[in-house]
């Protein structure tokens, strides 16, 4: 590796000396700051006691009291002009509703939830007729069972092709493609890439409902391989009795849907698959016997295309059953004879090595890099494709244009600590061309976003992880070099905020190869920034030390993670308020990668504030919100907190700042989940403040209701995915109304009924111009007024159908909506 290689005589010397000077880059350009997807990593658990309604309460006892008149609906108008967040999905920055001298912000604008479509050309790839490479060297299929999956294929026009990984289930996918196209049952194929969780997959609307597939086969690519949501509630549908696919549509477009899952991630979400015989199919594994064969036949395509002597290699294979044996599969065997078989013909290889590098991915990586990209650096090009794959392995997923930025910036850095004569000579050395530093480094650009932005990745996704790992064992000094000068790019980048160089994503993906890095001298690197970052209360500090923890998280060094969260628990409960708020932003950024987590830890610090500056819930009803209403709680609660109980005004911020952070929770991953984690701290234990920031998160100003119940991030485009997301919605709004509203006085309960009314009427207006959405909101509107208790049904009776709602919305599409839930109330009560 770089590491162990010195420059002398046009060699490369070995980075040993680090200094001091960093020159910034010629050209202060603004940054682009660009719409991005989902990280694929944020695979969130599906809670199972959402799907039941065993923890709701006893219907309440029949007061009387609910009256929800036009006035008091219309002087009660959701959706100020405080919804900050919102606005800010067009700019780089997430504001607060913060209008004091604080300003707590998360500095990066959340990626938004992506919903899939074919036009999306970065997962979306067209296979048309002619460009299928000869799919029958990459597996052995009988032909028998061949005919059975493809008339399984063509009766159901849905086909689910399972199997363990690298078993051939693509190949196989590819092959009946071939057969229908060749055929002319279908004129193309396209192939969809793995969807990571943050996609949005409305399957029968985006997919069966699509014209796109029309004399199309499509795809689906290893579809559980992210632990997509969307994705699973669709598998848990087709478990069922029956399946919502609708058969006669594909007839009638002439299309044919192949999906490949591995047995594996089937397992690790526990679906059931054995209602799916009619289109399940489980790939063909050859026998021993049909493995040799197939092992014989490439050998012998592999001497007639090198020249070399059948007799002569297969003399020196001996053991052949035992090389099937461990290699197992056609796809092995196939990397086996094109990969390897060379290297242990010319002895530089033997075969048992040869077998491992083939079934090990990590070995294959470690060796391309050793012996390919780092074998013999006697070129300052060989040195380039070395920093390129370097950097790639640190920024992939940036735009092409950041990418350079931080590229010219590393290879600057790295060759500038070269001690050789050969750097003066070539430093306007010409860098060769990006189609052949793509190709040396298995990278590719593809088009992302709306606007077709170019991004940078590597052609398989689970190389970065990898690579990274393996560059982190082989490498230190050059990371300990780089993470110096990360740290020197963050300090000049915040110090000269208005002014920034690179933009907000590289910058953090900068921190959170700091926290990587940092598992080589935890406490030289990580947790002696944190400490020293974390006690500045600086809203672009706090976002720098998240990031650097979401790179301490993706360590398999359990030891390293488990002491950084001991240091973020000691920053949660410190007696420094800026430390606590440090420590809020950095739960508020792990969180999109471990909701789980992150909203316990939040629960904790919001009911340690709450239990120290207020004894009781009964001084907040009667010293505070007697003055106050929802729209204010927060300035309400922040000045009382200021004057009477604490010296330092931030630690007033405790509580907004902690609605700050799973409001950003709810622009980054599905709100609904974020609310089924809001749910339990209502259920788990019978802790009055835990419900009163229940409450305030959800209804207050500023908060998730009014924050995002607008046409463009309404909660309400997630009921329609599946029933399980309209069940988790309707346990939050039945436990918030019939668990929470009770602890506060009667005036308050007045004001918390309407707003909770208002915020179902919103929904249901911004459900009209979906179809598969409106469905969803009349099931909710149906399990409320079912099973929400006498209260929830008393006030949807007066909305639907006493008119209270028409009275306040007289249009036609609204009406009819209106009148198509009371008929299936009548119909399903």
């Amino acid at each position: 590796m770089l590491d162990n290689t010195t420059v002398k005589n046009g060699e490369a010397d070995n980075l040993t000396q680090v200094k001091n000077e960093q020159d910034k880059p010629e050209s202060q350009e603004s940054p682009q700051v660009e719409e991005s997807k989902v990280d694929g990593n944020n695979a969130q658990e599906k809670t199972q006691d959402d799907n039941s309604n065993n923890n709701l309460k006893e219907d309440q006892p029949d007061t009387g009291n609910n009256n929800y008149s036009k006035s008091a609906i219309d002087n009660k108008s959701i959706g100020s002009d405080n919804t900050n967040i919102n606005q800010a999905n067009n700019s780089a920055f997430v504001k607060t509703v913060t209008t004091k001298n604080l300003d707590f912000n998360f500095g990066v604008k959340p990626e938004k939830n992506i919903i899939f479509s074919f036009s999306d050309t970065s997962n979306v790839i067209c296979l048309k007729k002619g460009k299928f490479f000869n799919t029958q060297q990459k597996f052995y299929y009988p032909e028998n069972s061949l005919k059975e999956l493809k008339a399984c294929l063509e009766n159901n026009r849905i086909l689910l092709l399972t199997g363990s990984q690298n078993t051939g289930k693509y190949h196989t996918s590819l092959y009946l493609a071939d057969l229908l196209i060749k055929e002319e049952k279908a004129k193309e194929a396209t192939e969809v890439r793995p969807m990571r969780n943050g996609v949005k997959v409305n399957f029968y609307k985006e997919v069966i409902d699509s014209d796109y597939i029309k004399n199309k086969v499509i795809i689906f690519r290893d579809i559980l391989a992210h632990h997509n949501t969307d994705i699973i509630e669709v598998f848990k549908e087709l478990s069922q009795a029956e399946t919502r696919f609708d058969t006669k549509k594909l007839i009638d477009k002439k299309s044919y849907l192949i999906i490949t899952s591995c047995n594996e991630n089937i397992d690790n979400n526990k679906i059931v698959i054995s209602n799916l015989d009619n289109i399940n199919k489980n790939i063909y594994l050859p026998s021993e016997n049909e493995l040799l064969e197939f092992l014989d036949n490439k050998i012998k395509s592999f001497c007639l295309e090198k020249n070399q002597d059948y007799n002569d290699i297969d003399a020196k294979l001996k053991e052949k059953n035992t090389i099937v044996k461990e290699l197992n599969t056609i796809p092995n065997i196939h990397k086996f004879v094109d990969d390897k078989l060379i290297d242990i013909i010319d002895q530089k290889k033997t075969i048992f090595a040869a077998i491992n590098e083939v079934n090990d991915v990590n070995i294959q990586l470690e060796h391309w890099i050793l012996n390919d990209i780092c074998k013999d650096f006697k070129t300052f090009k060989d040195l380039e494709v070395w920093y390129f794959l370097l950097t790639l392995v640190l920024f992939e997923g940036l735009s092409w244009t950041e990418f350079e930025k931080i590229n010219k910036k590393i290879t600057y850095i790295l060759l500038n600590h070269l001690k050789s004569d050969e750097f003066e000579k070539n430093k306007f050395y010409f860098s060769p061309s990006e189609n052949l530093l793509l190709k040396a480094c298995k990278a590719q650009i593809v088009k992302e976003g709306y606007a077709g932005t170019d991004i940078i990745q590597f052609c398989d996704e689970q190389y970065a992880d990898k690579l990274f790992k393996i560059i982190l064992k082989n490498n230190r000094r050059t990371l300990l070099l780089l993470e110096r000068y990360f740290k020197d790019i963050l300090l000049e980048e915040i110090s000269s905020k208005e002014n920034l160089y690179y933009d907000f994503k590289t910058l953090n993906k900068i921190a959170s190869n700091i926290g990587r890095i940092g598992e080589i001298a935890p406490e030289d690197i990580t947790f002696k920034l944190v400490n020293k970052w974390a006690g500045k209360f600086d809203w672009y500090i706090n976002i720098v030390v998240g990031c650097l923890y979401e790179g301490v998280l993706k360590s398999e060094c359990e030891s390293y993670i488990k002491e950084s969260k001991l240091l973020l628990n000691k920053l949660a409960y410190s007696d420094d308020p800026s430390r606590q708020l440090a420590a809020i932003a950095v739960y508020g950024r792990i969180g999109v990668s471990d909701i789980k987590f992150s909203m316990k830890e939040l629960k904790k610090i919001q009911e340690n504030f709450l239990k120290n500056c207020f004894e009781t819930i009964d001084l907040i009803n009667n010293n505070i919100l007697l003055n106050s209403g929802l729209d204010s709680i927060f300035d309400t609660l922040y000045q009382y907190v200021k004057k009477e109980k604490v010296k330092a005004e931030l630690e007033a911020e405790v509580l907004r700042a902690t609605c700050e952070s799973i409001l950003f929770f709810c622009h980054s991953i599905d709100p609904i989940d974020v609310l089924s984690e809001l749910r339990k701290w209502i259920i788990t234990d019978e802790n009055p403040f835990s419900k009163f920031s229940v409450v305030v998160f959800f209804f207050g100003g500023g908060g998730i209701a009014e924050t995002l119940n607008n046409e463009e991030n309404s909660i309400i485009r997630f009921l329609g995915s599946s029933q399980h997301s309209i069940n988790k919605m309707y346990n939050f709004l039945s436990e918030v109304y019939s668990n929470c509203f009770n602890i506060f006085d009667n005036r308050f309960q007045k004001e918390l009924e309407v707003k909770f009314f208002e915020f179902l009427k919103k929904c249901s207006e911004l459900a009209l111009d979906d179809e598969q959405i409106k469905f969803g909101m009349e099931g909710l509107l149906l399990e409320l007024y079912r099973s929400g208790g006498n209260e929830i049904q008393k006030g949807l009776y007066h909305c639907i159908f006493e008119g209270g709602w028409i009275s306040c919305n007289q249009d036609n599409n609204f009406i009819n909506f209106l009148d198509q839930v009371k008929r299936r109330i009548i119909r399903e009560s």
